[in-house]
């Protein structure tokens, strides 16, 4: 049986109250359900009853994500479950649990997850044991950016222990860390350690090696028994053997042979002497006291020495005889007084005058030596004739002392001009 539902329209044309009419379809729904059985509706295999547009039932077969057997079991297409299709606490996935039904898990140990599927590892998590490489390989990112695995080659290699070595040649100097101007030095314990040279040499950052001042030590020098260390043309000692002027011991010490030293081998000031001073050795002097020598080899007696103020000292008995001393004055043609002090004590023994061109003269013309005011000589008078020499004809008491004033005292009439000249020895 099959109920159809009346339409309002077809329900206003029954007779009856609403009540009634009610009551009266509710009977044929009671009665078209009760005609619906199990076996009553007839119904191909794996069919279902779909309502269709009109609301009847129709039968269908199932597809899509889900089909039915004649059995009535249903079977989910492969890849027919999506995402949105399942009901999953936020931040969980599903996994399969022992009895074989899918389970909400929060994801851990060594992920876990976001709400947006992005994974994240835990630190420390990946182990060595966990990644599977090849023997004596590492894993070097790609230019994807992600991790490769490859052998380790180029300037070095890598054994499965780990151990890295580095192949022969490979380290250049432009791929060490070192600081300006230093070297790598081994140390103790077998490394190379990052120093600045120092002690007896220094090395720059161009290489350029430096030795100290005064750090070559005689000890440090290979050199055979007697040989000196001289340049040669190209600038670098030579152990030569010394000849020539001198020679040397293999103590040091040096022989200048005999007659090699000439004068121009000698750095003397110009004129000036080389002298032996105390400890022996030579010294450039300049001479001095009663002469001195030019650069030319010329010597000049001093002053002093040649106008007799410095003459040996005469003893009364002198065997071996001595300079004596000559005063000259020369008088002028007015009376007066000449006085020299002298430096030394000395004895007259002499004493004359010279005229001089002059005929003209009296005898009140006279020249007298004296000590002070004692006279020593006689009183002298002068001659009619040109350049004529008259002495003194006595010498009284002719000792002056040293710091004495020789005197020659002029008296003059006509004219009294002439040379007198004073004889004298030094004495104690």
């Amino acid at each position: 049986m099959t109920y159809n539902a009346k339409t309002y329209k077809e329900l206003c044309a029954v007779r009856g109250t609403e009540l009634q009419k009610m009551a009266d379809e509710n009977a044929l729904i009671d009665a078209a359900i009760k005609a619906v059985s199990t076996g009553g509706v007839t119904l191909a295999a794996a069919q279902l009853l779909v309502g269709n547009s009109v609301g009847t039932a129709t039968a269908m077969d199932v597809t899509g994500d889900v089909t039915v057997s004649n059995a009535g079991v249903t079977a989910i297409g492969a890849k027919k479950v999506t995402a949105a299709m399942q009901a999953v606490a936020d931040g969980k996935i599903v996994i399969g649990d022992v009895g074989g039904a899918g389970a909400a898990k929060t994801p851990s140990g060594d992920l876990s997850m976001t709400r947006e599927g992005v994974f994240s590892i835990t630190a420390s998590a990946i182990e060595p044991g966990k990644i599977a490489l090849a023997d004596t390989h590492i894993i070097v990112g790609d230019a994807a950016g992600e991790g490769a695995d490859v052998a380790m080659s180029g300037d070095a290699t890598m054994a499965r222990t780990g151990a890295l070595t580095i192949g022969a040649k490979k380290v250049t100097p432009a791929k060490m860390a070192l600081t300006d101007a230093h070297i790598i030095v081994g140390d103790v314990g077998g490394a190379g350690a990052d120093v600045a040279m120092s002690g007896d040499a220094t090395i720059s950052n161009l290489g350029a090696v430096t030795i100290g001042a005064k750090k070559v030590l005689a000890t440090m020098i290979a050199l055979a028994d007697a040989k000196v260390l001289v340049g040669d043309s190209g600038g670098a000692a030579a152990a030569q053997t010394m000849i020539g002027d001198a020679t040397m011991a293999n103590t040091g010490a040096l022989t200048i042979a005999a007659k090699a030293v000439t004068p121009a081998k000698m750095a003397v000031t110009a004129g000036q002497i080389v002298v032996g001073i105390t400890g022996g050795a030579g010294a450039s002097v300049a001479m001095s006291g009663d002469a001195t020598i030019a650069e030319g080899g010329a010597l000049s007696l001093v002053a002093a020495r040649q106008n007799g103020l410095l003459p040996a000292t005469l003893a009364s008995v002198a065997v071996n005889g001595g300079i004596p001393v000559m005063f000259r004055v020369t008088v002028p043609d007015s009376a007066g007084d000449i006085d020299i002090s002298l430096p030394y004590k000395i004895l007259v023994t002499d004493f004359w005058i010279v005229n001089g061109s002059t005929p003209a003269h009296a005898s009140a013309d006279t020249i007298q030596l004296k000590n002070g005011i004692t006279a020593v000589s006689d009183a002298v008078a002068k001659t009619a004739t040109p350049y004529a020499l008259k002495r003194a004809a006595t010498l009284t008491a002719p000792t002056f002392n040293l710091g004495a004033t020789l005197r020659i005292t002029a008296v003059k009439d006509t004219n009294i001009a002439c040379e007198a000249y004073v004889l004298a020895i030094k004495i104690a």
